[in-house]
């Protein structure tokens, strides 16, 4: 069984090195340490929420923590997450397929055919 303490006690100190943390969650999530993996792409990108400039360069760090979420069951947060990237980047096909897989799992199926629709005519395989 997975120990939480036990991550923390091995978790590099990355501060300063957004780009270290970030590395950091791509291994958690590798590792399909999916919980661990968000929550450190939480942090990271916490303290760049205030930066819209910085907040578009981290679009893949957005993305993966969807995935992340999503792959650890937070299905509300991944949809939120999607949907805030879409926000931003109304033209990333990944976030719009993640967000429609994101609500089937929800049984939210009409809401999930749209979405897909979306990610289809933006090029995204579904």
């Amino acid at each position: 069984m997975f120990n939480a303490d036990v991550i923390s006690e091995f978790t590099p100190n990355w501060s300063g090195d957004p780009y270290g943390r970030f590395r950091w969650a791509e291994t958690l999530f590798e590792r399909k340490q999916y919980r661990e993996a968000a929550r450190e792409l939480q942090a990271l990108l916490a303290e760049v929420s205030d930066d819209l400039e910085v907040r578009h360069g981290l679009l893949d760090a957005r993305l993966l923590l969807a995935r992340a979420q999503y792959h650890a069951a937070h299905l509300t947060r991944a949809e939120e997450t999607c949907r805030a990237i879409l926000d931003d980047h109304p033209t990333e096909a990944y976030a719009a397929l993640l967000l429609g897989r994101a609500l089937q799992r929800q049984s939210r199926k009409d809401e999930a055919a749209a979405v897909l629709a979306r990610a289809r005519a933006l090029g995204a395989e579904v």
